[in-house]
């Protein structure tokens, strides 16, 4: 597995590259590990590294810290499984925007790494939905998406960036939809992974928007949002 470490701090990355020699050892994974210590640096390098996997420090001295680094690789459609190493857990919510594999807390445990590398080693690729638009079939990463809405007649799909207008039914993509997808009123599904608060009856997404969720979805809500905020962060 060739890996990509962003950290410009040396007794982290000496511990962590540590921690990785003995993970390959336990795992019996083979390792080739690639340092950075800027984000410009391994921006330049990842479209031609092929990269499996990048642990980005959040907390860099340069002009680009981890998460701006995360999201300009996303940006460049690059879907490279990130994991954010930090000493604060400010970021978490943060880390769902790119799809994080996981969100480790500084100090780094053997038990950490050794999980995020099996995790990332038997990962299928990286879940997409496939929509018709305007006559074009489209491949959208789920990451990327904050919700599908039906308003009046239509169907809506709102991504991070774009908007779109689908000729389909919104049921026929709940079974297409992964987990981390819920339905919080007849007409919307959303993805927990953009939801940044819930009020007790409306929630308010990473984009600032804010949607309605009905009576009888609330209690589930609120459920499936420690669960899957807690996961992350447990990763």
């Amino acid at each position: 597995m060739k890996i990509a470490i962003l950290e410009d701090q040396k007794q982290h990355l000496d511990h962590l590259t540590d921690l990785l020699d003995q993970a390959s050892r336990l795992k019996q994974l083979p390792l080739v590990v690639e340092i950075f210590d800027t984000g410009e640096s391994f921006l330049f390098a990842a479209p031609d590294a092929d990269f499996q996997l990048v642990f980005l420090d959040i907390q860099l001295a340069g002009t680009l810290d981890g998460m701006a680094v995360a999201k300009q690789l996303r940006a460049a459609g690059n879907h490279l499984p990130v994991v954010f190493v930090s000493n604060y857990d400010d970021y978490v919510f943060d880390g769902y925007d790119v799809g994080a594999v996981a969100y480790i807390m500084k100090p780094v445990t053997l038990e950490k790494i050794s999980s995020v590398l099996e995790k990332v080693a038997n990962r299928k690729t990286v879940p997409i939905l496939m929509v018709n638009v305007e006559r074009e079939t489209l491949k959208i990463p789920q990451f990327d998406i904050l919700y599908l809405q039906v308003t009046g007649h239509t169907l809506f799909l709102q991504t991070q960036e774009e908007r779109y207008i689908l000729t389909a039914n919104l049921n026929q993509f709940e079974a297409e939809l992964t987990a981390d997808f819920l339905k919080i009123n007849r007409g919307t599904i959303v993805n927990l992974n953009q939801v940044a608060a819930f009020n007790g009856s409306d929630i308010t997404l990473s984009s600032g928007e804010q949607l309605p969720v009905s009576r009888t979805r609330k209690k589930l809500l609120k459920e499936m949002l420690l669960k899957h905020y807690r996961g992350l962060a447990d990763d």
